[in-house]
């Protein structure tokens, strides 16, 4: 009698949700059932609510940063009760407690947009747009691609193409040519005095390469930047005089200086070599002049 009774309690007393021990393998639920058992779990998920907004007693304040790099941006904060500034959901979440779900909370418009229920479902529907494959489906970004990242692409005519010299390479950045122009007319001058200094000129030698307008102190000025910047050998411009001439944006190697092609013989090395030593003795001359202590030194 009481087996009897225990089997009737345990089928008229409903199922715990998730748990089939309380039914035989070949017993089944009626369509009643069904229904309010769906019923009852409508109840218990709207029991799991949140509130919407905060308790009583707590202020929103929103300020202007006056320096730093956010200059003119605002920054929202919360004032407790208990006269507590909270800056961050997790001051926030210490003093609410278990609650209230601050991560369901909107920071900037000061209330809670979510309950539990929508939640999961957002969850969901993120986890599902989440995809490698379709971006199509991920939210707008707010900045721009990133110039950097981006490669460059060839786009052939033909599809179908057996030329390697046109793949795509380092490609350096445009240069602007006849730079030297913009120095027309600037000459250094002594701060004590306020007279010019003597222009530096070439040895004869070293010539134009024909192009149009370049004056003698311009080259100087192309020559000696080639000297100090650039890693290739400086032998000058190739091509011929009247190709310049005709044409100077199209035939210039702009990597080098805007004079002719000069080979460095025997004789010039000696020359120079020549003109070392006599600074050299010059300077050993004014050394002995004007500091006799250290020539003295040198000779002890």
């Amino acid at each position: 009698m009481q087996n009897q009774t225990s089997t009737t309690n345990q089928l008229s007393s409903p199922a715990k949700r998730g748990s089939y021990s309380a039914y035989n393998k070949g017993q089944t639920l009626s369509p009643g059932q069904s229904q309010q058992q769906h019923h009852q779990s409508q109840q218990q998920q709207q029991q799991q609510v949140w509130p919407s907004s905060l308790p009583p007693g707590w202020r929103r304040e929103e300020r202007m940063r006056p320096k730093g790099l956010c200059t003119g941006k605002s920054y929202v904060y919360y004032i407790s009760p208990q006269n507590q500034i909270v800056r961050s959901k997790r001051e926030m979440q210490t003093i609410l407690g278990d609650n209230y779900d601050v991560g369901l909370f909107d920071w900037r418009l000061g209330k809670f947009t979510l309950n539990r229920r929508s939640k999961q479902s957002g969850e969901q529907a993120t986890d599902a747009s989440s995809a490698k494959d379709n971006r199509s489906l991920l939210s707008m970004r707010r900045c721009p691609y990133p110039i950097h990242e981006i490669q460059p692409v060839m786009v052939r005519s033909h599809p179908v193409c057996k030329r390697i010299d046109g793949e795509d390479g380092n490609q350096e950045a445009p240069r602007q040519l006849f730079w030297e122009k913009r120095l027309a007319g600037n000459v250094a001058v002594d701060a004590e005095t306020g007279e010019p200094f003597k222009p530096i000129s070439l040895p004869s030698g070293i010539q134009s390469a024909g192009v149009p307008g370049y004056q003698p102190s311009q080259l100087v000025q192309s020559l000696v930047h080639a000297l100090t910047n650039e890693n290739t050998p400086v032998i000058g411009q190739e091509q011929d005089l009247s190709d310049i001439e005709n044409d100077p944006c199209a035939t210039i190697n702009p990597s080098q200086p805007m004079i002719k092609t000069f080979i460095v013989t025997d004789d010039d090395i000696r020359q120079q070599e020549a003109r070392v030593r006599e600074l050299r003795r010059r300077l050993e001359i004014l050394r002995r002049r004007f500091t006799p202590r250290h020539d003295a030194e040198r000779q002890g």
